[in-house]
């Protein structure tokens, strides 16, 4: 046997040879950046937990279409049992069995022959402008809806428009955090209601019900025995109401028209500094504080923003709202705002039945007659329900 003897420098050469061909087959990068290996490690965890999503979702749509295949089936043998049972109900009296009275026929031959079976129905005419409008209103309050994400509500159904400033019957779908549908919600009518001054925008529904695990729960305030009936609120906060009004303006019921803003020769600063000084004078009224308005029409201030400040001058609380009017009183006058909210604390609470009243039982008529603000009609249905109120903020 030939032996083969090597030396040192030939052996360090095998090794470099050995090592080179190893690194070649299978090459390691040392220099690879951390965060690059963290976000492989992060992509591959999300690429399995989506494959799961999806092989969940595909499972449960294969699941629905056998539930509604099942569905159809029950349906056609519903129909297929109703149509032997009422073939059967034919079959039960012989032909001449049975005598049929003759009921007496009290009517022209005119009249009789408007009657005639075989006469195509008369169909009424299609308000094709009024339908195409409907349509463009159930996608504006669907894309809305959307826009606001409003996930836990989508509309199914929006009605007619009606010339009373509302449409309906709609259907709303109830959604869980899961995106799936746990009920429903049906109305006869629906109309919006927005507060610019609160950034709120209030989804009206009359005349329902809601529907949820196969119950069936009338709104509050329906009558005893009824199915349906009442009225629910749904308010959206934080929500602009101006692309909905430009969107749908027919929708609401009662908004103020700040286009007629009028000129009452004074600034927007003279009119604060002044109202401002009018509370102030107000032994009642005092703590309350103009802080901002965006203008002044025909029924009063738009926009405004009051304060309700405490001894040492800190702002207890915040008031919204759309409209401020300043009504005379037998003794005094009182500032009712409509549609806003009160803010304290971070929370905002709306006006109750949409008004906010401050009594102010010492003010000088007079002042707010030369303001300009004071005015001259009462508004239906304020009187009665502050009567006996002698606190300064309506309460």
């Amino acid at each position: 046997m030939a032996s083969l003897s090597l030396n040192g420098s030939s052996l360090a050469w095998v090794g470099v040879a050995f090592l080179a061909t190893g690194f070649a087959i299978d090459p390691v990068r040392f220099d690879e950046d951390p965060v690059v290996l963290a976000l492989r490690a992060e992509l591959a965890q999300a690429r399995e937990a989506w494959g799961a999503k999806e092989a969940e979702l595909v499972s449960e749509v294969e699941s629905l279409r056998i539930e509604l295949r099942l569905m159809e089936e029950r349906r056609l043998q519903r129909e297929r049992e109703w149509l032997t049972w009422t073939r059967a109900m034919t079959q039960l009296a012989p032909e001449g069995f049975v005598e049929l009275p003759d009921f007496g026929v009290e009517l022209s031959e005119e009249e009789v022959g408007t009657l005639a079976l075989d006469e195509p129905a008369v169909e009424l005419p299609r308000d094709e402008g009024r339908l195409k409008r409907s349509e463009e209103i159930e996608r504006s309050l669907r894309t809305m809806l959307r826009l606001e994400w409003v996930d836990g509500l989508a509309l199914l159904e929006a009605g007619i428009l009606s010339d009373e400033g509302w449409t309906g019957p709609c259907v709303f779908r109830l959604i869980d955090q899961d995106r799936r549908a746990i009920g429903s919600v049906s109305a006869e009518r629906l109309h919006l209601e927005g507060s610019l001054a609160g950034r709120t925008l209030t989804l009206v529904l009359s005349e329902g019900y809601e529907r949820r695990a196969g119950d069936l729960v009338p709104f509050v305030g329906t009558e005893a025995g009824q199915r349906r009936g009442g009225e629910r609120r749904i308010v959206l906060v934080h929500t602009d109401p101006r692309p909905w009004m430009e969107a749908m303006p027919e929708l609401f019921k009662e908004r103020v028209d700040s286009s007629g803003i009028q000129a009452s020769g004074r600034t927007f600063s003279e009119l604060q500094r002044g109202l401002n000084m009018l509370l102030a004078e107000d032994a009642a009224g005092g703590r309350w504080r103009l802080k901002s308005f965006d203008g002044l029409s025909e029924a009063g201030l738009l926009g405004v923003n009051f304060v309700d400040l405490d001894e040492n001058g800190g702002v207890k609380r915040h008031l919204f709202a759309d409209l401020l009017r300043v009504e005379r009183r037998e003794r005094g006058v009182v500032l009712v705002m409509t549609d806003g909210i009160q803010m304290r604390g971070g929370r905002k609470t709306p006006f109750l039945e949409g008004r906010y009243r401050i009594f102010l039982p010492t003010a000088r008529q007079v002042g707010w007659e030369e303001l300009g603000l004071l005015a001259t009609e009462q508004e239906e249905g304020v009187e009665e329900a502050e009567g006996g109120t002698e606190s300064s903020d309506g309460r």
